[in-house]
């Protein structure tokens, strides 16, 4: 296969929602244990918890042709309310996007998808991935452009960003990491 080509399956999985049932919440989708599903294997290895966040590793076995895949599953807490709304306080979100790029920077050589899901398919994953993207082009750059960063988001998926308080949160939230790490004098 042409390196070019290929497609890499994501092992890293970042999940925005509460449990529970409901518009705003979806039902657990991952084992305690160990279940296997048709021709997969899914175990857990490993599980830590945070204040905002949760952390688990999980071990994938094609039981028909014994590939393995290990996934990485962050599952962010602090963020329930309607369509729209923002968390309270952005620590939280901040310290899930920064563990999470970490983990991708020292874990893969030739960088994965990552999945980022939420229950209604774009709100709160616009405003991370939006908050991700900046927080890159700040590491890189040294400077961050919130509205281009939001202008190409949209620009692949329409209804990404939709509420002006999602856009404020990641202003917000961009401030508020750069005078907690002192980054406005770099």
């Amino acid at each position: 296969m042409d390196i070019g080509t290929e497609t890499r399956q994501p092992n890293l999985f970042v999940c925005l929602f509460q449990l529970g049932s409901g518009e705003e919440c979806c039902n657990k989708y991952w084992p305690d244990d160990e279940e296997t599903y048709e021709h997969i294997s899914v175990k857990l290895v490993s599980s830590e918890s945070y204040p905002k966040y949760s952390c688990r590793s999980f071990l994938l076995t094609n039981t028909k042709n014994n590939d393995v895949l290990t996934v990485t599953h962050f599952h962010y807490i602090g963020w329930s309310g309607a369509l729209g709304e923002v968390p309270l306080v952005t620590h939280g979100i901040m310290e899930i996007i920064t563990r999470v790029q970490s983990h991708t920077d020292a874990t893969l050589t030739t960088p994965a998808p990552t999945l980022v899901h939420c229950s209604g398919g774009g709100d709160r994953s616009s405003v991370y991935i939006c908050l991700n993207n900046c927080l890159r082009q700040l590491k890189r750059e040294g400077r961050v452009d919130v509205f281009q960063t939001a202008r190409r988001l949209r620009a692949l998926r329409q209804f990404q960003l939709q509420e002006f308080s999602q856009y404020e949160f990641v202003h917000k939230a961009l401030v508020e990491f750069i005078d907690n790490r002192g980054l406005e004098n770099q």
